[in-house]
């Protein structure tokens, strides 16, 4: 995704999994906390369709793929960790493959082996956690 693209979101794309291989945001395994939906305020008016409602009552927000490019709606959630409320986007991109967003305002700690993790394989994340 080219910069102007994330920036023009007002998301950050900071990295995706599979399955659910741990992956951290701010320093936090999300794999490891409860996620809970982040709801509109105020919320919109009922319509009489609770199925309706409720997908209204929650926050989505539009992103890119950002290896094809194509557009995806990805649900707002939120964990609490560490007395800290961390906030996220979250979805598949295709089966398994999870995909993760963060605020352009919130702080990006990725660490490195994570990332040594997608580019090199389980093979070296088992040689670096020992």
């Amino acid at each position: 995704m080219s910069t102007a693209k994330a920036a023009s979101t007002g998301w950050k794309f900071v990295g995706h999994c599979v399955g659910h291989q741990r992956f951290r945001i701010q320093g936090i395994n999300v794999w490891d906390h409860k996620w809970i939906h982040v709801k509109h305020d105020p919320p919109p008016p009922p319509t009489g369709d609770e199925r309706t409602d409720w997908f209204a009552q929650h926050e989505t927000v539009s992103l890119k793929d950002p290896v094809y490019d194509e557009d995806v709606v990805f649900d707002v959630y939120e964990i609490a960790a560490d007395s800290r409320r961390i906030v996220f986007a979250a979805g598949e991109f295709s089966n398994m493959i999870w995909g993760f967003y963060v605020p352009n305002s919130a702080p990006e700690r990725l660490k490195f082996k994570s990332w040594l993790t997608v580019l090199f394989g389980r093979y070296y994340k088992k040689r670096l956690d020992g």
